[in-house]
């Protein structure tokens, strides 16, 4: 477990050093809040489910988005500029070092998402005639459903980033982002219906989906190898 703590501290370091990677992460986090804060503002519905909501669906679109642009940043990059051969070169298992570079990018996004929806919660309360805060399952959502769903996407992401070569690892990214957030988002709605996919029936349903997928991501990683990532590398 050591090196996968040293992979992880390094990883976050590298996000965090790089500024043009913080401000898309923060641009994209403002842009979500902006347009939450509007489609409530216009509805004038201020409501606790209205705020469910829109907290609901802003932590999908905050931890897919930003999810995408960190694991471009750990795996992608790395592979483009060769850093990856260091590291393969160094006495650390692939998933110990897939391991790492998910929880790094995992911790960020969901920090930043953390904040933006709190931030949200504010604005809107600012704006609102009333007292307003999710409901009991939507901060349940909060602090264990979108940190599964974050860990789900960039998991994915690095899974086919490392079997994938570079033009077919993008391919695969859109595919994974967009596929990812139709199945769990609309086949949760699917099962239990669009009215209570804020209730605890739609949490617990939306977070069983995740770590399934998530179990299964965590299986297959178990196939990949150096020496398959060796022959990725542009």
């Amino acid at each position: 477990m050591n090196q996968v703590f040293i992979i992880v501290r390094k990883e976050m370091k590298e996000i965090i050093n790089n500024k043009i990677m913080l401000i898309l992460g923060l641009i994209v986090a403002l842009t979500f809040i902006v347009l939450q804060v509007t489609v409530i503002s216009k509805a004038k519905v201020f409501t606790v489910d209205a705020l469910s909501n829109r907290v609901f669906n802003m932590s999908l679109f905050m931890g897919l988005f930003l999810g995408c642009v960190f694991s471009a940043q750990i795996f992608l990059r790395e592979k483009q500029e060769g850093i990856i051969e260091t590291l393969l070169c160094a006495p650390v298992n692939l998933r110990s070092i897939w391991l790492g570079k998910v929880i790094a990018a995992t911790i960020l996004t969901y920090l930043i998402s953390l904040l933006s929806l709190a931030l949200l919660i504010i604005i809107i309360n600012v704006i609102s005639p009333s007292f307003l805060f999710p409901s009991s399952a939507v901060i349940f959502h909060i602090l264990v459903g979108v940190s599964v769903f974050i860990t789900l996407i960039v998991g994915l992401i690095g899974f086919f980033q490392f079997l994938l070569a570079k033009s077919q690892a993008l391919m695969a990214t859109v595919f994974i982002a967009g596929g990812l957030y139709i199945f769990v988002n609309e086949f949760t709605r699917y099962i239990i219906g669009e009215n209570d996919i804020t209730s605890w029936t739609g949490v617990g349903v939306f977070l069983i989906i995740c770590l399934a997928l998530l179990a299964i991501t965590i299986y297959l990683a178990k196939i990949l190898s150096k020496e398959k990532i060796v022959t990725t590398i542009p």
